[in-house]
């Protein structure tokens, strides 16, 4: 395994080639989405494996150079609204079947995220609320997730879109046979 990056790991800047910011991209989102990079008349394709507003890691099986400039094409649409996006290679992981790439996005056209992309986030949003979302006109609700016998398994929150009348159904309680108590 090589892994190449553009800014060097001990945060000494590569003259000429300006330092890589992490600090405005947002949470990441792990997604799973097939994509095609387009450089010239070279096309690879590949995954993308996580998204934020700053950048998109992806997974191809062929290598690439820092520093170069795609145009991302195909990705999901319930992903990422907009598009094509153009991203540059800030680093990139090789592999002995192909590379892990980091890129961040550059203008103008930045990825708008779409419901899926919402759902999938691995962090909450920063202000506690739910990412935004076009198709979901709804505020989103609170539920907490109940494990076995009624025990909470964690603090864990579901961020739930409710539409404007809502039926819920629940199950009568299974009896217990005499002399058994319930868990």
């Amino acid at each position: 395994m090589n892994r190449r990056s553009l800014t060097p790991s001990l945060g000494i800047p590569v003259q000429g080639i300006p330092a890589t910011r992490r600090g405005g991209g947002g949470a990441r989102r792990e997604i799973s989405s097939r994509i095609s990079l387009v450089s010239g008349g070279t096309e690879y394709n590949g995954w993308a494996l996580n998204i934020s507003r700053g950048g998109i890691r992806v997974v191809i099986e062929e290598r690439v150079e820092l520093g170069q400039e795609f145009e991302i094409r195909e990705l999901d649409p319930d992903i990422a609204d907009g598009g094509p996006f153009h991203g540059r290679v800030v680093w990139v992981q090789d592999e002995p079947d192909g590379s892990v790439v980091g890129m961040e996005f550059v203008g103008p056209e930045l990825p708008k995220f779409g419901e899926k992309a919402a759902l999938s986030t691995s962090h909450p949003p920063s202000s506690g609320a739910p990412a935004p979302s076009s198709t979901a006109p709804a505020p989103a609700q609170s539920a907490s997730v109940v494990g076995a016998a009624g025990k909470s398994p964690s603090s864990t929150t579901l961020e739930v879109a409710v539409p404007s009348q809502v039926t819920i159904t629940t199950a009568p309680e299974a009896e217990q046979p005499s002399g058994e108590k319930k868990s």
